[in-house]
């Protein structure tokens, strides 16, 4: 199958193909020049004054040697005047003989350099070519997989595995579940049971959502400073979401929804409580101090958990953007971080005082709980289960699935091409740097021969 992600691929791999090709061709080309006849005989003249250079230093170095012996022992003023002028010339002409001898050095080994420069480049080469190559296979793979969930959620078990858990929230054995369980409990109390469940997803959703915030604040900040990784790791984790929602739903709409069927069948089938039980539940549940009454007050904790937590998403947000202009921000460091603060101060002593009406009836609610027989309760479990896996699947859209991972496909090839083009700049860039630094230690290594050649007219 192919999407705009493995022609990306494609192209990645033809393109390290066709560079490996011309570095091979150029490290070719380098092996031929130096195999050349007239290339011997350069290369030979170049030995020959690499050699001559060798010999004269180390005439020089001799000479040096013998002129400091001769002045460790002089006598006479005079004579020791005359060696430190013999001297200082030697030491000048030994300067002039060691830029030589490295300038020959250098044109000896200018052609082997070269040649290992264009082997390191083939090398490099085939390992870009062989990490194309395994991600255009993955990209294929990944492909092929994406393609066979989408026909997956296409197909007829899914569809009606969707479409009936939209209509089974109106129908049997949903409605039959929800009201045994409402003769056993009470309205009021399976409504609260049903909030108590929806309160632990919300939980749940809290902590993720303060972990995406800080990843995306922090992709962002990349972005800012021109860093395209910060926009090529959102996109990936967006498009990775997509498709896993997507095979979610391919895989296991079905299995979840047979699953959800047999929750509520458990609740049907379940065993009822002694007539004991029954009435000790009743007498608990009504009456003025009853937990019927206590329910109101639970809601109003459950109603300010969630402006607190409202309260606390948007501070954080304040805080995440503030942090690229002042990395130690605190409360009073803007107006708008402030204000958050003090929505979520004002929350939190909202929770403290719901939580504290709650208390004054929460043995109420604890000594009704109590009363549940467990076979009540695993049927109360099963119920929620396959409520929420009904719910789930009800809001759940297969074309809505196949946009999302369509969308953010396209959003993370266009950011893959900027982050292979910044690569690209870099290493050109990189590799500059690195060829004109060699090339300037190259030449302060000869600096000395060139100057004075030029001086005396020879270059």
């Amino acid at each position: 199958m192919t999407t705009p992600l493995t022609q990306l691929a494609d192209d990645d791999f033809t393109q390290a193909t066709d560079a490996l090709k011309g570095r091979t061709d150029q490290l070719a080309a380098s092996d031929i020049e130096l195999a050349l006849p007239d290339k011997d005989a350069k290369t030979v003249t170049t030995a020959l004054a690499d050699l001559k250079a060798k010999k004269a230093l180390a005439a020089l170095e001799t000479k040096e040697a013998g002129i400091r012996r001769e002045l460790a022992l002089a006598l006479l003023p005079a004579d020791a005047a005359g060696l430190a002028g013999e001297l200082e010339a030697t030491l000048i002409e030994r300067q002039y003989a060691v830029a030589e001898a490295a300038r020959a050095a250098d044109a000896l080994g200018a052609e082997e350099r070269k040649r290992a420069a264009f082997a390191a480049a083939v090398d490099a080469a085939r390992q870009t070519l062989a990490t194309a190559a395994a991600a255009k296979d993955k990209a294929h793979e990944d492909a092929d997989r994406i393609d066979a969930w989408t026909s997956a959620a296409r197909s007829q078990p899914v569809t009606d595995a969707l479409s009936s858990a939209r209509q089974a929230l109106t129908a049997s054995p949903y409605i039959d579940a929800r009201q045994r369980l409402v003769t056993l409990l009470g309205r009021e109390l399976v409504e609260q049971l049903i909030i108590r469940a929806a309160e632990a997803d919300h939980r749940d959703a809290a902590v993720a959502g303060r972990l995406d915030r800080a990843r995306q604040a922090r992709w962002r900040s990349l972005a800012d400073r021109g860093d395209p990784s910060g926009v090529l790791r959102s996109t990936r984790q967006a498009y990775s979401t997509a498709v896993t929602a997507l095979r979610a739903v391919a895989e296991g709409a079905p299995v979840r929804f047979d699953r959800a069927m047999r929750g509520l069948a458990t609740v049907m089938d379940g065993e009822d409580p002694t007539q004991v039980e029954q009435d000790r539940m009743d007498s608990l549940r009504d009456g003025e101090k009853g937990a019927k009454a206590a329910v109101a007050k639970e809601k109003a904790v459950w109603d300010a958990y969630e402006k607190l937590r409202k309260a606390e998403a948007d501070l954080d947000d304040a805080v995440l953007a503030r942090i690229p202009m002042e990395p130690a921000v605190d409360h009073e460091s803007s107006q708008d971080v402030a204000d958050k603060h003090a929505a979520v101060v004002a929350a939190q002593q909202g929770l403290k005082t719901a939580q504290g009406e709650l208390a004054e009836v929460q043995n109420a609610l604890d000594t009704w709980e109590a009363a549940i027989p467990d076979v009540v309760m695993n049927q109360v479990f099963a119920f929620l289960a396959a409520d929420a896996t009904l719910r789930e699947l009800g809001d759940t859209h297969v074309d809505h699935l196949l946009k999302a991972v369509s969308r953010t496909r396209d959003r993370l090839v266009t950011a893959l091409r900027a982050a292979a083009k910044t690569a690209a700049v870099s290493d050109r860039l990189t590799a500059e740097v690195t060829a004109r630094a060699g090339d300037a230690d190259a030449w302060r290594a000869v600096a000395a021969a060139r100057r004075a050649a030029l001086v005396r007219g020879e270059a």
